[in-house]
């Protein structure tokens, strides 16, 4: 039997194997595929001729390839195992075609049948006119290594074999789906496709997804500027069935712009780690779900290509242990920025009575987290004074590296309330702006009320700066300048755009950073008058709703600024330990020591040289520095690393 494309419908073409099959439902779904020809056996010469002059009569070139029942299948390809043709004359057609079925008997098949275990082959055969190339590609509607929410667009001279096959130079366009970003790796002398071309490729590749899931592999040629799609097959190397992995960086990037380097990213992981497992002891009550699921708490955070996210699989799975949890998530995403419908991964099953014990203690926690964060302020002052009391630069490596570790298990297990109190100062806000609704205010003006109560912690260093400024215009480098200077130091040195980043040069280390900053500040014609502003007090609210508010956005900026020196403290430890290493002649520089992990650093018993090491991070994050700051990526079902860019 002879299928024609244009003539018979999709449901024709089902037993065709998927290839032809997919082309003929591209085709009525409007998608560009040449029409063609499909055989479910070798026809006489005289009829195979007859319906080529019927169906192409203005037609010289053809392609002849298969379309074997089993072959490019969501488990096997049979990639290279049957025959091809490429520009076949219309009296050559007839010897392609039976050449191309009686492939299907070929010892490679047989070989590969016995290792897959596939037994549903039949062949059927495809013949096309002939797509006269100027470039060619592929596009991959997901990346096969397993990165869901990336495209991958190769395109190349000429005919697609040529590109497939690795015979000619090809840009490489790598699409990130959720926001849209793209980037280019291009060999030598390839082609650039045009930003119009390669909307309508991601477009189609939608498209087609539609018709036959995620994951296509489709290839595409263009002649004389219009665009052909010349097959479709399911990307054989991705896993089917898995929830998959999703991370996001709403958030956190503000704390962690740009690149992040080893050393902070492993001690965050840390850091997340203590907090949300002491969270989740407090309320639970037990230590056993830390220590069933410790992947979780281990990558709440994650680092790809040098830059911090969030791992939504596990937020989810805490949420997952509150109660009313589906109310919760959708909430949270809604912070969050995330309007997709993200798949959510499967959780365990959470007993009825220890969500019960877990509502009930985070009831309690709420009503006694003013208390908490009070307490809380007095262990990080005791924390500071233990560790002004003692770190000294003359410290041995292990001594710094036990002030370390004091500074983590002695206040960072008590951090989980801080979560407490954004949620305490959540639904405070609320109720104060339903009450104030209620009163008959409108919405702007709740917002301004609202906006009024928040003078508050974060907002002393740059009143200090600004002070700094004025004092500077009037005395110079006066006596009370440099007491003011060392007393700015002392108290907000820490604190800097990317403070968060050990790495981040702050006030502390550089304090002509700070000097540079104050000369800045003091050429603003009106900084006096802004000054004034700045400290004219600012009456109390009276309300007792609104005194709440003001109490949990206090402790909120209190605990804010306290992590920040906290940080600033790790930072002092870490860079000593940099030093010794140097002195040592492990490492080429003190700041090297950013380039490694904190598990590597607490390593005592090595005494192995690192610059090897530091000399081929530093080459991956050079590498990253060339690629987009994705804010969403989709794994199958692991995070993958991107390849280094040459």
């Amino acid at each position: 039997m002879i299928l024609f494309s244009r003539t018979d419908p999709p449901d024709a073409f089902r037993s065709c194997g998927g290839k032809a099959y997919r082309l003929r439902v591209m085709e009525e779904a409007g998608l560009p595929v040449p029409s063609f020809l499909c055989l479910t056996q070798p026809p006489s010469s005289d009829r195979l001729q007859t319906a080529l002059t019927r169906c192409f009569p203005q037609e010289n070139r053809f392609a002849v390839r298969s379309s074997a029942r089993g072959e490019d299948g969501q488990k096997h390809s049979f990639a290279g195992q049957f025959h091809t043709f490429l520009q076949v004359s219309r009296e050559g057609v007839p010897d392609a075609v039976l050449r191309c079925f009686q492939s299907v008997d070929g010892e490679g098949v047989r070989a590969y049948l016995e290792r897959t275990g596939e037994t549903d082959l039949s062949m059927q055969v495809i013949v096309q006119p002939m797509v006269q190339a100027s470039l060619s590609g592929v596009l991959f509607t997901q990346n096969p290594l397993g990165i869901l929410s990336e495209a991958v667009l190769i395109v190349g001279r000429g005919l697609g074999a040529q590109v497939v096959e690795d015979r000619a130079d090809t840009t490489a366009y790598y699409y990130n789906f959720p926001d849209r970003q793209e980037y280019q790796v291009r060999q030598a002398h390839s082609p650039l496709l045009e930003p119009s071309l390669r909307q309508a490729l991601y477009a189609m590749g939608r498209q087609a997804e539609g018709l036959f899931g995620p994951g296509l592999d489709l290839e595409f040629a263009l002649a004389q500027g219009t665009l052909f799609l010349l097959q479709a097959r399911p990307i054989t190397t991705l896993p089917r069935g898995k929830t998959p992995l999703v991370l996001d960086n709403s958030n956190i990037v503000e704390s962690y712009p740009g690149l992040t380097l080893p050393l902070t990213a492993s001690f965050i992981r840390s850091v997340y780690a203590q907090i949300f497992s002491s969270l989740i002891r407090r309320l639970s009550g037990s230590d056993r779900i830390a220590l069933d699921h410790p992947e979780v708490f281990q990558s709440m955070v994650e680092d790809w290509n040098g830059r911090i996210f969030y791992n939504l699989n596990h937020w989810y799975f805490i949420l997952n242990l509150l109660p009313f949890s589906q109310k919760i998530i959708p909430i949270w995403r809604e912070m969050l920025g995330i309007t997709e419908d993200l798949p959510l991964p499967r959780f365990p099953r959470t007993p009825w009575w220890r969500k019960g014990r877990i509502a009930a203690a985070f009831a309690a926690l709420l009503f006694t987290t003013p208390k908490k964060m009070r307490a809380l302020r007095e262990t990080f002052r005791q924390a500071e004074a233990y560790f002004h009391d003692h770190f000294r630069e003359d410290l041995s490596y292990q001594a710094l590296y036990e002030l370390y570790i004091y500074l983590q298990t002695g206040i960072m297990k008590e951090w989980d309330i801080t979560l407490a109190n954004d949620m305490y100062t959540f639904l405070m806000t609320a109720r104060y702006k339903k009450a104030l609704l209620k009163k008959g205010l409108s919405r702007e003006a709740c917002l301004r009320k609202l906006s009024g109560i928040q003078n508050i912690e974060s907002m002393k260093p740059i009143q200090t700066l600004i002070e700094l400024a004025v004092l500077w215009k009037k005395e110079g480098e006066s006596s009370g300048y440099q007491a003011l200077f060392q007393h700015y130091l002392e108290i907000y040195g820490d604190r800097s755009m990317g403070e968060l980043k050990l790495e981040t040069e702050t006030f502390r280390e550089r304090p002509d950073l700070l000097t540079a900053q104050i000369r800045t500040f003091a050429e603003i014609s009106d900084i006096e008058e802004q000054l004034s502003k700045l400290t004219a007090p600012e009456p109390p609210p009276r309300e007792l709703l609104a005194q709440k508010v003001l109490g949990g956005i206090s402790n909120r900026e209190f605990s804010r600024m306290n992590r920040s020196r906290l940080y600033g403290f790790a930072r002092r430890v870490f860079l000593t330990m940099g030093k010794k290493l140097a002195e040592e002649g492990r490492l080429s520089s003190p700041r090297d020591v950013f380039y490694l992990t904190l598990e590597e650093l607490g390593d005592l018993s090595s005494s192995a040289p690192y610059q090897d090491l530091v000399s081929q991070r530093k080459q991956r994050y050079e590498s990253y520095e060339t690629l987009p700051a994705y804010q969403r990526a989709v794994f199958a079902d692991h995070i993958v690393q991107k390849p280094l860019c040459k």
